[in-house]
């Protein structure tokens, strides 16, 4: 009865030493991500003939659920959804007359916007006045303050 007894001493302070040991690595991963990750995202609502109607903007969120569900807020509308979620990076969210909109990331925000601006497709000269191209507008961009 004895050796049970040690047997059972040694498992209880095995188990024990294992419960701090899986509570420092916790402690260690929540503080790496309090300090690395901040996330941002857009959401947007379009109007009857497919152009940029609403907008929601959210940044420096701890998660991307919670940047996300703050974006849809803003955004104000049921039919908003989101159309991009970042990550310590910088984004932009662009228009142009007779398109719908653009959105992107980049690793600083003059980028962010000319990259948004790509994914609108090249300008339309035969739309425009007098041959010249249109620049379109940035709705909104921005850099989470950790954007590497």
């Amino acid at each position: 009865m004895g050796s049970n007894q040690m047997s059972l001493s040694r498992q209880t302070a095995f188990a024990g030493a294992l419960s701090v040991i899986a509570a420092l690595t916790m402690v260690g991963a929540g503080t790496a991500n309090a300090e690395g990750d901040v996330y941002g995202a857009i959401a947007i609502s379009k109007n009857a003939v497919g152009q940029l109607d609403k907008h929601g903007w959210a940044s420096n969120y701890p998660d991307a659920a919670a940047a996300e569900a703050a974006a849809l807020d803003a955004c104000g509308q049921s039919k908003c959804v989101v159309v991009l979620t970042f990550q310590n990076t910088c984004a932009a969210l662009v228009k142009r007359q007779g398109t719908p909109a653009g959105w992107a990331i980049g690793p600083d925000q003059v980028t962010a916007e000319k990259n948004a601006f790509s994914s609108l497709g090249p300008d339309d000269p035969i739309g425009s006045l007098g041959g010249m191209m249109e620049s379109g507008q940035v709705v909104r961009s921005g850099c989470t303050p950790n954007a590497r």
